[in-house]
């Protein structure tokens, strides 16, 4: 991914939040650049991977915010609660072939999709460049608290709503 940014970006400055999360877990993901967006400068454009749907019909999506930042990553709910934070402005699906590697492979969208896509916003590139807009995004909800016994758990679940941005 940093390869693909610094192909198209050199002048990029790429700085990782986290490695940290396991893999498929999106809801933890999302947590974490929800209380992560705030700290970095207006116009820092976002990309944030965690995609167990990699390969399936899920739609790649760009995220413009009225707080000025920018998300990038799968439309899974992965990007939701920050976007929702930064005030969702515009969501458009990642389809224009030119701002994406040649050969996209249906395991590394990081790399093939997401990379360019976030060099290419860094660089000036409209949103709406970038393929067409959507009405809908994958939200997130972190779920509601349960007491089981006596541990402390959450429900939680993912849904798709349509939206007027």
């Amino acid at each position: 991914m940093r390869g693909a940014i610094a192909t198209i970006a050199p002048n990029a400055r790429v700085i990782d939040i986290t490695h940290g999360i396991l893999p498929q877990s999106v809801i933890v993901g999302a947590i974490a650049l929800q209380q992560s967006w705030r700290f970095f400068p207006k116009r820092t454009v976002f990309v944030a991977v965690v995609d167990p749907g990699v390969g399936t019909s899920r739609l790649p999506i760009a995220v413009d915010t009225r707080a000025g930042a920018r998300f990038v990553g799968p439309d899974n709910g992965v990007l939701y609660l920050a976007a929702k934070d930064a005030g969702i402005s515009r969501v458009v699906e990642l389809r224009a072939s030119k701002y994406r590697l040649k050969g996209v492979s249906a395991t590394f969208h990081g790399r093939d999709i997401f990379a360019p896509a976030a060099a290419w916003l860094w660089s000036g590139t409209p949103i709406t460049s970038l393929g067409p807009t959507l009405t809908a995004m994958t939200q997130l909800s972190i779920g509601t608290p349960m007491r089981r016994s006596k541990t402390l758990g959450a429900k939680s679940s993912m849904w798709m709503v349509s939206a007027t941005w």
